[in-house]
């Protein structure tokens, strides 16, 4: 059912499912900085898309910008979802992110990613991202004569 990890020019790696979602075929890159919609997030193969891995929305990418345009069917992510080498996949990538982008935190997998996952590794079970952040400002900091910071 699922191809697994493929590898990709200049050694990127990636996870193609065999079928469709949404009526298109998806790569979900391994090692991709970009975080928008989700981390990690599908990319169609005509390049013109991308699939939100938290809850099936499809965007077109429209001069930089994401636009949505639809939403994958419950059965279509159900599918992807149940994958244990998709989850492995998901899980190895936000742990890459995490290290490589540690002032970009993502929202966690305990409470879950798709309404209909119910994975016991990664305990998946209806979670939706909120918009929560943190900003981390470096600042320098001059002592004055004899102060100790």
């Amino acid at each position: 059912m699922i191809i697994g990890y493929f590898k990709k020019k200049y050694g990127r790696f990636a996870f193609r499912p065999q079928y469709k979602i949404a009526n298109m075929m998806w790569n979900f890159h391994k090692y991709d900085d970009d975080d928008k919609p989700s981390v990690p997030h599908g990319h169609s193969l005509d390049g013109k898309y991308k699939l939100s891995i938290w809850d099936g929305t499809v965007y077109e990418i429209k001069d930089k910008k994401l636009i949505k345009v639809g939403t994958a069917k419950k059965a279509d992510m159900k599918s992807l979802n149940k994958d244990k080498k998709f989850t492995t996949f998901v899980k190895e990538e936000r742990e890459w992110y995490g290290q490589e982008h540690p002032y970009k935190p993502l929202p966690s997998l305990k409470k879950g990613l798709w309404s209909t996952w119910k994975n016991d590794d990664l305990g998946f079970s209806g979670y939706k991202p909120q918009n929560n952040f943190t900003i981390c400002i470096p600042v320098k900091i001059k002592a004055s004569k004899g102060a100790t910071l």
